[in-house]
């Protein structure tokens, strides 16, 4: 449902791809790219592996878990694989790892003073994770509060600005709009979003300064095959079948020559 509801958005530049075959595992690849800038464009690759709370049943005081974070064999297997993959990938591709914890509407809490909101989908870094339940871990480790003071918001990932774009284009990373006029249409200018690779690593790297998160990440430099084959055409039933798992690519127009790109680095 999470990538449906994007689907609508490619105008924008965000391209929804799902596998040919139905994805086996729990996770997705969100890219964030910028063909234009130099060294052949750069990116950000995250891969987000879901978790869903659930709620107790037959003790006194009810609470929300996630009762297959430590899920693997040994237990906590699939944390440390998703943390060891993401850093040295088999394929060279740096790949900066998260867990998207999704909530039913009973289990919602707003911010308090101290905590973050629980919210349908809060985000938290993987390595995080991957050190609590590596070997298995204990039910108040799985607790939705035990990781409440980590969450961020999925807004992190999908609230950006809009500016822009220096130069028109027709590739989706643009988008014309118009006003309806009497025997005419006015073409407004094009936009793109701010969502470039330096920008939203920048926007986690101080996210995990608060919790004192190793960040070993950085933006890669020239775009993968098996991105780049995605950016413009239809997605092709031989290239689907290449992807192991639903894939997100997010596409701004934005370079580090852009006039507004200090000020939206800074501004995060």
């Amino acid at each position: 449902m999470l990538m449906a509801g994007l689907v609508g958005l490619e105008p924008f530049g965000v391209k929804v791809v799902f596998p040919y075959e139905p994805a086996t595992g729990a996770d997705m690849d969100w890219v964030f790219v910028a063909p234009q800038e130099v060294q052949g464009g750069a990116y950000l690759r995250l891969r987000l592996q879901a978790k869903r709370a659930q709620r107790s049943h037959g003790v006194k005081s009810p609470y929300w878990y996630y009762h297959h974070l430590d899920h693997g064999s040994p237990k906590g297997a699939q944390a440390q694989t998703l943390v060891s993959s993401s850093i040295a990938s088999l394929t060279g591709q740096p790949t900066l790892p998260l867990y998207i914890f999704y909530h039913p509407k009973s289990a919602l809490s707003p911010k308090s003073p101290s905590l973050p909101a629980i919210e349908g989908m809060n985000l938290v870094f993987a390595s995080a994770v991957a050190k609590v339940v590596k070997g298995g871990c204990e039910r108040k480790q799985k607790k939705v509060e035990y990781w409440r003071g980590r969450f961020m918001p999925l807004s992190d990932l999908l609230c950006w600005k809009a500016v822009l774009r220096t130069r028109p284009s027709s590739s989706p990373s643009g988008t014309t709009s118009f006003i309806v006029g009497v025997n005419r249409r006015i073409p407004l200018p094009q936009i793109t979003g701010t969502f470039h690779p330096d920008i939203v690593l920048e926007r986690l790297r101080r996210r995990s300064s608060l919790h004192d998160e190793a960040f070993p990440y950085e933006v890669g430099h020239g775009i993968p095959d098996d991105i780049s084959r995605f950016l413009s055409a239809k997605p092709s039933d031989a290239a689907r079948k290449l992807l192991e798992r639903p894939l997100i690519i997010l596409t701004t127009a934005l370079t580090r020559e852009s006039s507004r790109f200090p000020i939206l680095f800074q501004e995060g």
